[in-house]
């Protein structure tokens, strides 16, 4: 069975594909003094496992993006302001995102430089983290233009591929579930309740998987 390692860096949660057993790793006291951002608060929201080249991605708040191979960190250089760093398993290579000049554009990293992807998604005004689903090859992106949907982008189009029902609020949950080949989500559902659901999402049809539940406290 495979096994995954979640690497926590303040408060960021990256879920990285390992053969190695289930364990935390506390890195404090000196090995916190190799970390290349100016404190581990410094840290943005911002990071993705590269399971092509095995290195955690991560950009800070000085907008540079900094390698972890396991045993070093290594500065690429600047990195800009993205709202999202996602793994693209199909084209090998990680994306970012950002909003702005006209809407959400995105750029892949072959570990060497940046290079500009086509397409731009216009008229956002709130979204989620994204996925890959390389089962498909799409980028599944939920976000808000006149209402929620799951939008995707093909590799050089983005199109609304299914509205999503009546959501609330920025506790958004995405990941892709490889054995049943679909993106699971948990969406907010009543505002100022902490109700979520479970939903369920293979490119078709859009599946509601679970009863609401108190998600968030």
């Amino acid at each position: 069975m495979r096994t995954r390692r979640l690497a926590f860096l303040a408060g960021l949660l990256v879920s990285v594909p390992l053969t190695a057993q289930y364990s935390w790793q506390q890195l404090d006291g000196p090995q916190l003094s190799s970390f290349p951002f100016a404190s581990p608060g410094s840290l943005t929201s911002v990071a993705a496992y590269d399971a092509t080249r095995s290195r955690l991605a991560v950009v800070d708040h000085g907008e540079r993006l900094f390698e972890l191979d396991g045993t070093r960190w290594f500065d690429r250089g600047a990195a800009g302001s993205p709202v999202f760093l996602v793994h693209d398993p199909v084209g090998q290579r990680l994306v970012r995102g950002f909003h702005g000049f006209g809407g959400m554009r995105l750029e892949s990293w072959n570990g060497v430089a940046w290079s500009a992807l086509p397409g731009v998604l216009a008229g956002l005004t709130s979204w989620g983290t994204p996925v890959f689903d390389p089962v498909r090859n799409r980028l599944v992106f939920p976000a808000k233009t006149s209402g929620w949907a799951i939008h995707e982008w093909n590799g050089t189009t983005w199109q609304q591929a299914v509205a999503l029902p009546n959501t609330f609020g920025f506790h958004w949950a995405l990941g892709y579930d490889p054995v049943q080949a679909r993106t699971v989500l948990r969406l907010p559902i009543a505002p100022g309740t902490g109700w979520d659901e479970a939903w369920s999402w293979n490119g078709t049809t859009l599946r509601r998987r679970s009863a609401r539940w108190a998600g968030r406290s």
